[in-house]
């Protein structure tokens, strides 16, 4: 008996599983889709952002391997 129930456990927690796969896979194609569709705006701000929080990396450890 207490095998069945684990086995039917673990059968629910799949099934879970499968469905919130399910939900990331759409919300991925989602997102893909809007990055597709974005035009230069989006990805420069995506670009200057990157480039803002490098400097900030660099300047921080900068700032703690001087001092």
């Amino acid at each position: 008996m207490a095998l069945d129930t684990a086995v039917a456990r673990l059968e629910v927690q799949v099934e879970k599983l499968e469905q919130d796969m399910t939900e990331l896979k759409q919300d991925v194609k989602a997102i893909r889709a809007k990055l597709d569709k974005a035009d230069g705006s989006i990805m420069m701000l995506m670009v200057v952002g990157s480039i803002c929080a490098t400097l900030g990396a660099v300047l921080a450890k900068f700032i703690t391997w001087k001092f």
